[in-house]
């Protein structure tokens, strides 16, 4: 593979496609302590997280709004 060209025509420094695309990889295979889990994961585990206060908001309101209407 030939090495990423720094610098454009002009002058200016222009990293390729090629270059970004390894150093992205490189810091995914790093050995580093901890869970590993794919980014995935981790979105669907936010998007359940927010599911889960979202509804625990809406049993507080509903439950709320009935014990209100009864006292």
């Amino acid at each position: 593979m030939a090495p990423a060209r720094l610098y454009s025509s002009n002058g200016w420094y222009a990293p390729s496609q090629t270059h970004c695309r390894l150093d992205r990889a490189r810091t995914m295979v790093d050995e580093a302590p901890g869970l590993k889990i794919s980014p995935i994961v981790v979105l669907v585990m936010s998007l359940c997280f927010i599911g889960f206060v979202t509804a625990l908001h809406v049993f507080g309101k509903l439950y709320r709004s009935k014990s209100g209407a009864e006292a």
